[in-house]
Parts: structure tokens; sequence; C-alpha cells
């Protein structure tokens, strides 16, 4: 038997999707999440490929569904009101300058159970609020890491420009 064999046999074992196949953009706007972020939590097994769909690289909303319960249940126990002095995982990851991979950490230490939701008022994982030294400690020493770099948002405030531009220079 060849190989390919294999994986056909193992793909045919998965349960069919159900549901018209999900791209990353339908995905993320579903979850609230970026595409990076995505793209990263499926790279390492976060987000199940259990149902098979017709095309590689898409979600099946199954799958996605079963990930939108995970991380519900996850933060089950947090309030549900909103601390103003708690700052939001968007928010964090635009002053701590996270990178996509960085952001995934974050969200797989709110699902392993390593970093607490505090509160938030919106579905949205982008909008649940939690502690920054908190989440500076799971990320590994950030803050000394970061007293080499300066943020996105130091270096717009220097320039004096608009975010497009300063995303632009850091691409660049």
């Amino acid at each position: 038997r060849q190989a390919g064999d294999d994986l056909d046999w193992a793909r045919s074992q998965l349960p069919k999707a159900r549901s018209r196949p999900l791209g990353v953009r339908q995905a993320g706007r579903i979850l609230g999440m970026s595409n990076g972020v995505l793209h990263v939590l499926r790279s390492r097994g976060v987000i199940g490929s259990e149902y098979r769909t017709q095309r590689n690289g898409v979600f099946s909303k199954e799958d996605i569904e079963s990930f939108r319960t995970r991380v519900r249940d996850a933060v089950a126990t947090s309030p549900k009101r909103t601390i103003k002095k708690l700052s939001t995982i968007d928010r964090l990851a635009r002053t701590l300058d996270l990178s996509p991979e960085q952001k995934a950490d974050v969200y797989q230490a709110i699902l392993d159970g390593r970093l607490q939701v505090r509160g938030g008022a919106s579905r949205s994982p982008e909008q649940f609020q939690l502690d920054r030294e908190e989440v500076e400690l799971v990320l590994g020493g950030l803050a000394e890491q970061r007293s080499h770099f300066i943020s996105f948002a130091e270096a717009r405030e220097l320039l004096e420009c608009v975010d497009a531009v300063t995303r632009g220079l850091i691409v660049a």
C-alpha cells in the first residue's frame, strides 16, 4: 500500500461535516479572533479538525462551534462585569505588541486554566479582560524583552502618525 492510500483511509474515518466549510475570515468573524491567531491555533491542534470538509485549509462549522464551547466553558467561572483597571486582550495585544503566536499562547493559557479571565462585557474573546502581570508571567518575561524595543503604540506616538503608517513601517 502507498502512503496516499493510508492518508485517504484516515481521512475517510473522520465524521463528515454537515454544514458548508468556513473560510478563515468567516471563522474569525464567528469567533471574534484574528486570522493569524486562528492559523496558529489550528497548527497547534487547539482548534481541532475532527470533522472532514471537502477542501483543505478551511474550517468545519462543527469544529468552530466545539472550540467556541471550550472557550465558553473556560470563561464560565469569570465575573461578567467590566473592570476598568484591567485591559482587554485586544488592548494588551496592541500595547505589548503581541505576535499572533503570543496571542495564541494567551488563548491556550485561558483554555488550560493558567490564565483567569477577570471580566468582560462582550462575548468576543478579544474583549475578555486579563491582568497584565499574569499575561506577562505566562508569556515568560515579556517585559524584560520589551525593554530592548519600543511598542507599536510608542512608535506611533513618537512618529505622530496613524496606525496604518506605523504598521507599514514595522512590516517593512
